[in-house]
């Protein structure tokens, strides 16, 4: 569309101007005459004033003025703010003991990238052995060493040291690695349990309508355990006092037992 307004404009343009008017002129200064006409009908007028500054810089050997910090910065914590929220809906899940906000991580935090990172290392594997000191910086370098090398060993996931070491917002990517797994975990555990559930024997009305009778059954038969058991007691209370008498008597039996046998 644009090549053939430019073909239209430049074929109208030559037939309505006098022979003076079209002395040789450079090229770039027709493209750039092209340019400034065309460009509105195609693109709008916002873009015309866009492009018409372009081709002044480039002509000028001007740069293009740089993007601000503040931009750069803003831009940054957009892409990192749906990890921040999903960070800390998950590990609210997960029951972690600290509450974490977002704005935790506006500013570098290693002391609790480290907490989380334990945290959740030790929650898949409490047999994981995990540096305890980060104090000085080859500590803290040897603490994430010693993570990304466990959990890549075990859960077969990547985790970027240097940006867990950066303790920003970029970091909370690599927290948000562990943390979807271990949620997920949870969640599958959850599942098997409900479906356990689901799969037990339920009580059905026949065996809920005996349920009253076995009951009376059941304190009928205590109640007669008690009584034996006392009884049983008793007798072995007077052992002592019926225990020559019992012998006496087995040995009159034993005797007319014999004598039965020699007659």
């Amino acid at each position: 569309l644009s090549l053939s307004l430019s073909l239209s404009l430049s074929l109208s343009l030559s037939l309505s101007l006098p022979t003076s008017v079209l002395a040789p002129t450079p090229a770039p200064l027709i493209l750039l005459g092209f340019r400034r006409r065309l460009w509105p009908l195609v693109y709008g007028p916002a873009s015309a004033s866009r492009a018409r500054q372009r081709p002044r810089q480039e002509a000028e050997g001007t740069p293009p003025r740089p993007r601000s910090r503040r931009q750069a910065t803003s831009t940054q914590a957009k892409m990192s703010f749906r990890e921040l929220r999903d960070f800390t809906e998950i590990m609210r899940n997960l029951g972690y003991q600290r509450l974490i906000s977002l704005e935790n991580f506006r500013t570098p935090n290693f002391e609790l990238v480290a907490d989380v990172l334990y945290w959740m290392v030790k929650r898949y594997d409490p047999a994981i052995g995990i540096p305890d000191s980060i104090e000085s910086e080859e500590d803290r370098v040897e603490f994430l060493t010693v993570i990304a090398h466990q959990m890549y060993s075990k859960a077969q996931i990547t985790l970027n040291a240097k940006r867990l070491y950066a303790a920003d917002g970029h970091a909370v990517k690599e927290l948000l690695k562990l943390a979807t797994m271990l949620h997920k975990a949870a969640r599958t555990q959850v599942q098997d349990a409900d479906a356990k559930a689901e799969e037990a024997p339920t009580v059905s009305k026949a065996d809920a309508s005996r349920v009253p009778d076995d009951v009376k059954r059941s304190r009928e038969l205590s109640s007669e355990i008690l009584s034996k058991g006392a009884r049983l007691h008793d007798l072995l209370a007077s052992e002592q006092s019926v225990r020559t008498e019992r012998m006496q008597a087995l040995r009159f039996l034993d005797s007319l037992s014999g004598a039965r046998d020699g007659s």
